[in-house]
């Protein structure tokens, strides 16, 4: 059988089995999604949303969100937006933000990197407007050392506790700089399992809840270290979780999908795929995006651990870029959304700091999953970005 990877436009990514390319959508032509195969036995799912809000004019396109959760590879991305890019016609002439949440984060850095040069060189016909990074997985090492000293600020791990995790975090990032990721992966996961025993199941997606308290994750097939790419176990495909609104209504209204495809929120075969993988920073591609002048936005969620904000602070201060000092020298514009009599906050929601094209948020009450947490937040960030 011939194996896909599973895009949206805005696009999420999983690996399984398929069968031919298809194309399918709906009646009033604001969706359409289907099989391109960007390699022998290789295709990728797409799902392209047009907004019924409005229309793109000569002097203003309406921008085109490529959403990343995790895959497809590079390479394989680039081959899919050729094929795209003839199949809708938006794609050559309205800006395009590559966004990327988590792994898709550190995904998002690299393709933004290589569709750039794409781009630069004339075999892609595309217009770049910039990369958006969200509590991306980019510094793993920065990370890790990093967990210890959160935990232990809001009172989830004790002085002992901290000793041990600290321990285990240095030689995490040992093994990274020394080139050996396979085996910072699993030091890396060992010492999530620490965090979970000495926490009492800290909810590493938000340090204000316990493992099975997160509103997405709750019922998944997840549990523990609650992230895609941890040890996972068969569950029910209930209506009211995500894998039973993925493999029911959502199979249902796509069509397309093989009867022997089962989506799957996370497994562990892919997570073991990616040993030598995973724990490889992405720094590099992130200071390249930065180089190339278009627009680079990194933001944190302040609730999270997994992705922590003191971790992602060090790792943006390893960028090698001449207007670093400035920008970090700036003082955060605090963020107060009133835009309307349904929502109007008083509150701050947000810090940004913007320099040039480097533009960093803060979300205030948001862990790992911000659209869970604070939606509208996540919305004006991205609406800033875009227009």
């Amino acid at each position: 059988m011939e194996k896909c990877v599973m895009a949206l436009l805005c696009l999420m990514g999983l690996l399984f089995h398929c069968g031919a390319a298809i194309s399918a959508g709906t009646s009033d032509g604001l969706e359409s999604w289907g099989y391109a195969k960007v390699r022998p036995k290789v295709n990728v799912f797409w799902w392209y949303y047009r907004s019924p809000q409005r229309v793109s004019t000569l002097g203003k396109p309406w921008p085109i969100i490529l959403w990343l959760q995790g895959g497809p590879a590079v390479m394989d991305m680039i081959r899919l937006l050729k094929i795209l890019s003839k199949e809708i016609p938006a794609l050559q002439t309205s800006p395009m933000f590559i966004v990327g949440e988590s792994y898709g984060w550190k995904l998002a850095a690299m393709i933004g990197v290589s569709l750039a040069r794409a781009i630069r060189t004339g075999t892609l016909k595309l217009w770049l407007g910039g990369v958006v990074l969200g509590d991306g997985w980019i510094s793993p090492e920065d990370f890790a050392v990093s967990y210890a000293q959160l935990l232990h600020d809001v009172s989830r791990l004790n002085d002992n506790a901290v000793k041990d995790t600290n321990k285990m975090a240095a030689t995490v990032k040992k093994q990274t700089t020394a080139g050996q990721f396979a085996a910072a992966q699993k030091t890396w996961t060992d010492l999530l399992s620490l965090i979970d025993s000495e926490s009492d199941s800290v909810n590493m997606d938000n340090f204000l809840l316990d493992t099975g308290m997160n509103p997405v994750l709750a019922r998944s097939s997840l549990r523990g270290t609650q992230l895609m790419f941890h040890n996972s176990h068969t569950s029910q495909l209930t209506p009211n979780t995500i894998e039973g609104i993925m493999n029911g209504v959502i199979k249902e209204k796509l069509k397309i999908i093989p009867k022997s495809i089962v989506w799957k929120e996370a497994t562990l075969e892919a997570y073991e795929a990616l040993a030598n993988d995973f724990m490889k920073p992405a720094i590099h591609e992130a200071r390249i995006k930065l180089l190339s002048f278009e627009s680079l936005l990194i933001d944190e969620y302040v609730l999270d651990v997994i992705c922590p904000t003191i971790g992602v602070e060090q790792w943006v201060k390893k960028l090698k870029w001449k207007d670093l000092k400035k920008f970090l020298s700036l003082r955060r514009q605090p963020l107060h959304y009133c835009d309307s009599v349904i929502y109007c906050s008083k509150e701050s929601k947000a810090y940004v700091r913007s320099y040039k094209n480097l533009h960093m948020y803060w979300i205030l009450q948001a862990g790992h999953m911000v659209p869970v947490d604070q939606p509208y937040s996540a919305f004006r960030m991205i609406a800033s970005t875009t227009e």
